[in-house]
Parts: C-alpha cells; sequence; structure tokens
C-alpha cells in the first residue's frame, strides 16, 4: 500500500477512479482535487503491491491518507478567499468520504471476500476428487480413463489431472482447453472468470498421447496464496530438500516424478538462445539429451538424480516477479518403473 502527495501548479478536473492495472496483482486508486487559487493540489493514490496487507494495514493506511488530506485542506483554508471556503470544504470533504468507502469496499472484497470464497470453490472441487470411492483404486473404464476423475470430467470435459506436491497446497486439477490453450488463464474449473484461473497444460503438449515433455502453466497468485504462488520457493535448495517429489496423475495415467532442476527462463522466446523450454517433441534422441542439457546448464542447483533420452519430463511454469518478464520452472522426470521413489537430498548442491 503506498500513498503519494504532490503539489504543483496544475490544472484539472477531478477524477476517482480504478487506473488500468499491469498485472492482476496491482490495482490503483487516484484521486486528483482541482486546481484552487493558490495552485495547490493533492493527488493521492491507493495502491495494493504486497500480498501481506492486512484489514489492520489497510485501516492504517486511510488513516495516513485522510491526515494528508487534512493537512491539504487546512493550507487551501488559509489561502482561500473566505467566499470560496465552504464551498471547496463541501466538495472536498464529499470526495474524500466516498473515496475512503470505494477503497474500503474495495480492499475487503479484494483481501477478503473474493479469496474466501475461492478457497471455498477448491474445497468443494478437492472433494469431488479425494472424496471418489474410486480414488485408490486404480481401475479404469474402457476407453481408459481413471475413475476417480470422473466427477471432475462431468464438471469439465477439459480435465487433464490432478497435480500435488506433498508438503505445499499446491493441489489442483489439471485441464487443457481445447481451442484456446490460454483460456484457464483466466477461468476457473466451471469455466467462470477468476484472477485465479487453473492449472493448464501447453498447447505443445499432451496427455492423450503422452508428450516426451509437458508443461503447466500457473498463476504465481501473491494476493491469495493460491496456484503456482509456493512454485519460486524452489530458488532456495532447502525448500527443494524438503520437497524433491511431485505427484501428477493424468486421467489415464498415476504418477510419481522426481524434481531435477530449478531454473529462470525470460518470458520471451528471443531471450532465451533459442532455448524453448515448452517444446513438448522431440526429433530424436540426440535433439532431447541437448534439451536435457540446456536444461540442467540453467539449474540453478544439481539435483542428485539422473536423467537420460529414455525419461519424460514435467515442467511446471510460473511468473516470479523479483526480474520482469521472468518464468520459474520446475523441471521434473517421471519415476521408472521399479525405482524408488526416495531422493538423497543431502547431495544436492549448489552452482557457481
Amino acid at each position: 500500500m503506498y500513498f503519494l502527495v504532490v503539489r504543483q501548479k496544475f490544472t484539472a478536473n477531478v477524477v476517482v477512479g480504478l487506473l488500468g492495472n499491469e498485472s492482476p496483482e496491482s490495482n490503483r486508486f487516484t484521486l486528483v482535487t482541482p486546481k484552487p487559487e493558490n495552485g495547490v493540489r493533492l493527488q493521492a493514490t491507493l495502491g495494493n503491491q504486497s500480498s501481506q496487507a492486512s484489514i489492520i494495514h489497510v485501516a492504517k493506511t486511510i488513516r495516513h491518507y485522510s491526515h494528508n488530506l487534512l493537512l491539504v485542506l487546512g493550507e487551501i483554508a488559509m489561502n482561500t478567499p473566505k467566499k470560496k471556503k465552504n464551498r471547496i470544504y463541501t466538495m472536498l470533504s464529499g470526495i474524500t468520504f466516498l473515496v475512503f468507502l470505494g477503497c474500503a469496499a474495495y480492499l475487503i472484497f479484494y483481501l477478503g471476500i473474493q479469496p474466501y470464497y475461492l478457497k471455498q470453490q477448491s474445497k468443494k472441487i478437492n472433494a469431488a476428487y479425494y472424496n471418489s470411492s474410486e480414488f485408490d483404486s486404480g481401475n479404469k473404464n474402457s476407453d481408459g480413463l481413471l475413475l476417480k476423475f470422473s466427477q471432475l470430467l462431468k464438471a469439465n470435459k477439459d480435465t487433464k489431472g490432478w497435480l500435488r506436491i506433498p508438503g505445499t497446497n499446491i493441489d489442483y486439477p489439471v485441464v487443457q482447453g481445447e481451442k484456446n490453450s490460454d483460456f484457464y488463464l483466466h477461468h476457473n474449473l466451471k469455466g467462470d472468470t477468476d484472477k485465479n484461473g487453473c492449472l493448464y497444460i501447453d498447447a505443445n503438449c499432451n496427455v492423450e498421447t503422452p508428450t516426451k515433455n509437458i508443461v503447466i502453466h500457473g498463476h504465481n497468485m501473491e494476493s491469495t496464496r493460491m496456484m503456482f504462488f509456493q512454485l519460486p520457493k524452489y530458488k532456495d535448495i532447502e525448500f527443494y530438500k524438503k520437497h524433491p517429489i511431485l505427484i501428477f496423475d493424468s486421467i489415464y495415467d498415476e504418477s510419481k516424478w522426481k524434481i531435477i532442476s530449478f531454473m529462470r527462463v525470460s518470458g520471451t522466446y528471443s531471450h532465451n538462445d533459442g532455448f524453448d523450454y515448452m517444446q513438448g517433441e522431440f526429433n530424436d534422441n540426440e535433439e532431447f539429451l541437448d534439451f536435457l542439457h540446456q536444461v540442467e546448464m540453467r539449474s540453478l542447483y544439481q539435483c542428485p538424480v539422473t536423467v537420460n533420452e529414455k525419461d519424460s519430463l514435467l515442467m511446471l511454469s510460473t511468473c516470479t516477479y523479483e526480474i520482469d518478464n521472468c518464468r520459474s520452472v520446475v523441471v521434473a522426470r517421471k519415476l521408472r518403473k521399479g525405482e524408488s521413489e526416495d531422493v538423497n537430498t543431502s547431495k544436492a548442491y549448489l552452482k557457481n
């Protein structure tokens, strides 16, 4: 949250509104008072900049804004002819009250009501999956679909699987749009508009005839702490050591995956020196091995997990806000047949 008080000679009308936001995580209210005869104006900007905001912090912020406004009102009163004082006081008092109510209502909804509602919806979806009588059976129907996904497929035929990282709150269904692969960037499992979106599979990949590399996208939702909010924590090797295994069950196959890399790449292909981490299929083993080399070269640390041309990959990708247009990507390979899921993470080390 922040406020900005600006004094300068300026000619403008009163503007109160929600300015265009650069991302789902950045919203601003701006109030600009009209120019009185003394040339003093007030501009107050209220923005949601932090996921740590609380109702107490909001109250303090609004109180700070009100204090600054009162100071300027006092200065205006001292330098304004008596005939215009009452009109200015009435106008600015009304504007202040409306802005206060608007900011408070928006923040209560944005930081309280909406996250609560979305989390309740998420719990219902989780119950439809985990409470299925077929959850642990491994049984499939005549089309080869795991029966535990029956309820989710009834709710949305775009359902492609379920991703869970033990010990984190990453525990969500995974979808893939038929025509628009980015549809679920801003829509939930029900197809309703939702700033959290859904975890969804990139258009270059699929689970029906599994591609060599499957890429799953998701928002880094700082405001609600949902979706891939915890994914960038893998930049800390200690976080990796506590969570070295992923569980991604497609609607056809139950699988566990060992993490082999955490890397940061640009969201612009041309900035990655020809490396397309969203590539799903490869022409031959040589091309795939070169891809693995690129992944290993970009990894922040060395994971004690081997990988070869016979393995399949899973990539989890989300935005990271420390660097402009950057993606945090966790890379894992599928657990091999008969292989133990144990990982000796004490052998992991940071690269120089």
